[in-house]
């Protein structure tokens, strides 16, 4: 049986015992899932990390578990900015009214608007260069914590050129590509 990310059986979906390859999404990978694979050389989590297989039990069959990370960076990067800007526009209050048949123009006109404030990012993986990226066509200061830098003192600058963000921290500097 496969479980989706929530833990609740998917209906109708088994690992055949021919089955070589199991590719997943979400979808939990028990051991139980596991040993019903009696062919079963690979395990993929079409995503980032594997916290939804059960790798010991695939390690100690001898199964590779792998998964695809920064594949969907794009993706999460969009969705990030446009959760922003829906909570700045309320825009999950606005549809409810809509339903409900109100439509109030004067008070959803109001938003604080994105222009002006600052972007803060904590890492510059793959989601956050994608982040950096798009900020860029915001005009937006952008603040990048990077692993290994000591809070307080580091600052950061904008210079999109190249394909490229300047990074100081005290004495130091680097840039990352994006």
């Amino acid at each position: 049986r496969l479980l989706d990310g929530r833990g609740t059986e998917v209906p109708g979906v088994t690992v055949e015992p021919h089955s070589e390859a199991l590719i997943v999404r979400s979808t939990k990978v028990t051991a139980a899932t596991i040993a019903a694979g009696k062919a079963l050389g690979l395990v993929v989590r079409a995503g980032a990390g594997t916290n939804t297989i059960d790798v010991a039990a695939a390690s100690s069959r001898g199964i590779y578990v792998s998964n695809c990370p920064g594949k969907n960076a794009i993706a999460v990067a969009e969705l990030a900015f446009a959760l922003i800007l829906g909570i700045d526009r309320r825009l999950p209050e606005n549809v409810a009214d809509l339903r409900s048949g109100i439509w109030n123009k004067k008070e959803y006109s109001k938003a604080r608007g994105w222009y002006g404030l600052t972007l803060s990012l904590l890492g510059v993986g793959a989601i956050g260069r994608e982040m950096v990226r798009r900020a860029a066509g915001f005009d937006k200061e952008i603040k990048l914590v990077v692993e290994g830098f000591a809070a307080g003192r580091d600052t950061f600058s904008k210079n999109f050129s190249g394909g490229e963000v300047t990074v100081k921290a005290g004495e130091s500097s680097g840039k990352i590509k994006l």
